[in-house]
């Protein structure tokens, strides 16, 4: 047997003789106001304004939220403020499934206040027997130092410059090159030459 959809449910087809409105108008007010709940995965909606502009309900003001009311497609939840009737059993996987991760969420989120509460009530236990000292150094709210700056460049000295490893003053090379040029009497390389 097929799945029973809103085209088959009483409820549907009630909403649709007391507004009389064709089923696609009718059907679509419903998915405008589901929207707001699926998008929020809160079923609350607000007052009966809240619930025809969130349905985009252009008719007289307070029909379309009776019908609804009656029909049992919304709950009154107090004086003037509704909510979608089983939205939670009837919407779409994803919306169950992202209400499931925000109640997990939510649940880690309290665990952690928990345990940050029991941490700070024992530091104040120990601090009352004498065996802590809170003071502001102790709580780690300084940032840690900056890296140390890297060297700055000279003016005019390119990225292939500092790559290089350093060499000797050009005087110093005419030098070197000079001696070995011409040899001097007693220096090794005059007597490899000479020999």
């Amino acid at each position: 047997m097929p799945r029973p959809t809103l085209f088959d449910h009483p409820k549907f087809h009630r909403l649709v003789h007391i507004l009389a409105l064709p089923e696609p108008y009718v059907l679509g007010h419903l998915e405008y106001l589901w929207r707001v709940g699926y998008a929020s995965g809160n079923p609350f909606i607000g007052d009966s304004l809240d619930v025809e502009i969130a349905a985009k309900w252009k008719g007289e003001r307070g029909v379309f939220t009776r019908a609804l009311i009656e029909v049992r497609l919304l709950d009154e939840i107090s004086a003037d403020q509704f909510s979608i009737h089983d939205l939670h059993d009837n919407a779409p996987d994803y919306v169950r499934s992202r209400a499931r991760q925000e109640a997990h969420r939510k649940r880690l989120k309290l665990a952690s206040l928990e345990h940050k509460q029991a941490t700070l009530e024992q530091i104040a236990v120990l601090s009352r027997n004498g065996h802590v000292t809170v003071t502001d150094e102790s709580c780690d709210n300084n940032p840690s130092p900056a890296p140390a700056p890297a060297p700055r460049k000279r003016k005019g000295q390119s990225q292939t410059q500092d790559q290089k490893p350093p060499t000797a003053p050009k005087s110093a090379r005419r030098d070197s090159l000079a001696s070995s040029a011409n040899p001097q009497k007693g220096s090794d390389t005059w007597h490899r030459l000479t020999s």
